[in-house]
């Protein structure tokens, strides 16, 4: 008994890519706990646990495929980040666009977390980090600001990252510190939104997206592959309004 994480075609072609059942020889260990997986395009990958054969201990892992087939590229709790100077202590589930390119936020043996992608061709790259400094619209450095936690994240079809970060810094207020950014075309981070700002007269208290729903967890919600995002704002005058905004 086991369990098997499958890729199903439109023709309704059944694709087996990982089980729990005996050492996976592309991975060279047995998986042992296999997590929803994100797929889009030909790109499937998951957050699994597994087990090495001269281990004794489990290791959390995301795996990764371009190309609809079993899993031979894997990146483990303790590996060296690629940048060096670090590993990573935690792995977060990831998620995937058509590119396919796959995005998952991890926790560092610094103890800061970063965003960082995957790409078709299995390099990796940091795409931002806690503690860096935080951007404007414009993709230039906020003075006395940076980046303190990253809530939520996503990656539409065709596109970069978009994400919900926290600020610390001299120059951030509790009213001031949430903000949402998008990683344009040449990798620079723009700020779509951030709560205190005046829109319409009105200053934005907050404001949410992303958010799976009751019974529709699978389904992508506040973006798409038009570089347009729709979020939900709460003003301080206590309206709402459903907003979008582009992503540069």
């Amino acid at each position: 008994k086991g369990d098997v994480l499958v890729f199903v075609d439109d023709d309704g072609t059944v694709h087996p890519l990982l089980s729990t059942v005996g050492v996976d020889a592309g991975l060279g260990a047995q998986a042992t706990k296999l997590s929803l997986p994100a797929t889009a395009g030909s790109g499937v990958a998951a957050k699994i646990t597994a087990k090495f054969p001269s281990a004794t201990k489990l290791t959390d892992e995301i795996v990764f495929s371009t190309t609809i087939s079993p899993f031979t590229h894997s990146l483990a709790v303790g590996a060296t980040i690629p940048a060096g100077g670090a590993t990573f202590t935690k792995l977060s589930d990831p998620v995937v666009n058509d590119t396919p390119s796959a995005v998952f936020l991890a926790t560092l043996s610094t103890k800061q977390t970063a965003l960082y992608e995957w790409a078709s061709d299995y390099t990796q790259r940091e795409i931002v980090r806690s503690g860096a400094p935080a951007t404007d619209a414009n993709g230039a450095m906020i003075a006395d600001t940076t980046f303190k936690a990253f809530t939520n994240y996503a990656l539409p079809d065709g596109n970069g990252v978009v994400f919900i970060a926290t600020l610390a810094g001299k120059a951030v207020k509790p009213t001031t510190a949430q903000g949402l950014w998008a990683e344009d075309d040449a990798h620079k981070l723009r700020l779509l939104l951030r709560s205190g700002q005046t829109m319409n007269g009105k200053t934005l208290k907050s404001f949410k997206l992303l958010d799976a729903l009751p019974g529709s967890f699978g389904s992508r919600r506040s973006y798409n592959a038009a570089k347009s995002v729709a979020v939900l704002a709460t003003f301080t005058d206590k309206t709402t309004a459903i907003i979008t905004t582009e992503v540069p």
